[in-house]
């Protein structure tokens, strides 16, 4: 037998929305006592909890020792209750909260903190750029939808029409250069902190660049869900295509003969899409929803 001494004191923090899980500082006491004594139950230590003391409102705090053998450790536990902060967050306007978004995002990938959290867990990173994306992708509809998306497609189509019509050419320009800016730093900081796990000028070559593109003209161009099409097709198709000539034409083709044949039906794929269907899988998606739509009734 011989005493290790008391561990640092570890601090776990609880926090309490109400309306989500209405227990209180007491009832999360009282679940944390209950596993205590199924702890002991289960295993061969002692606990030693002190009561709990409720400070104010918000905040509480309690204390559990676990015994072993030959070891001790101490933990103290802080409630608090964050109902107050997240309804004050809640009731400002959301042009607001997405800023914030944008800064918490930018911030993320400028301190290299998205990194950190990739190389800790990839699966809790996985999760907060979903949330990301959505954001992102919000943000990018909005725009769309309003006077600067308008703009931005009058320009695209006619820039002489557009200019007779009043819209201001230059500063619609500027705009759609600084917001594309935007959103093609943040996809590039994802790309070499989260995927390639370091930043080269091998990780932005030109192949690469036509990846992009090819993305946009297969999705469609001006269209936010066919850029979502695209890179589908783009990363889905290769693998879809590896995975038949490894199980199909084991010994016909070698690795060097799939990847041009991959080549040549992507570029195929992108001269069929720009003679049939210029506005790319967008388009024959919203086709075959109107069809959908139109099918029972027609006679």
């Amino acid at each position: 037998m011989f005493d290790v001494g008391v561990s640092p004191v570890q601090r776990r923090h609880v926090i309490y929305v109400s309306g989500y899980d209405p227990r209180g500082a007491q009832g999360y006491f009282d679940l944390f006592r209950r596993t205590c004594q199924r702890f002991e139950r289960l295993w061969p230590v002692s606990a030693r909890l002190k009561p709990i003391e409720i400070a104010s409102e918000d905040f509480a705090h309690w204390g559990v020792a676990l015994y072993g053998p030959n070891w001790r450790t101490v933990t103290h536990c802080d409630f608090l209750r964050l109902e107050t902060c997240i309804r004050s967050d809640m009731e400002k306007p959301t042009g607001w909260q997405v800023l914030r978004g944008l800064g918490w995002i930018g911030a993320d990938l400028l301190s290299g903190a998205m990194f950190r959290i990739f190389a800790a867990s990839w699966r809790f990173a996985l999760h907060l750029l979903y949330f990301q994306s959505l954001l992102l992708t919000w943000v990018a509809a909005r725009l769309a939808r309003s006077q600067t998306g308008r703009n931005w497609i009058a320009v695209r189509d006619m820039e002489i029409a557009a200019t007779v019509m009043g819209v201001p050419v230059a500063r619609t320009k500027l705009y759609a250069f600084a917001i594309s800016s935007f959103y093609c730093g943040i996809a590039g900081a994802l790309w070499a902190f989260c995927y390639l796990g370091t930043v080269e000028p091998a990780g932005f070559d030109l192949a690469h660049s036509f990846e992009v593109l090819f993305i946009i003209i297969l999705g469609g161009l001006g269209s936010i869900r066919g850029a979502f099409f695209g890179a589908a097709l783009m990363v889905v198709f290769p693998l879809l295509l590896s995975r038949f000539a490894n199980s199909v034409l084991t010994t016909a083709l070698d690795p060097g003969q799939q990847e041009n044949i991959q080549k040549i039906v992507f570029g195929s794929l992108i001269i069929v899409f720009l003679i049939v269907e210029p506005r790319g899988l967008a388009s024959l998606c919203k086709s075959f929803e109107r069809r959908l739509r139109q099918w029972p009734f027609r006679g």
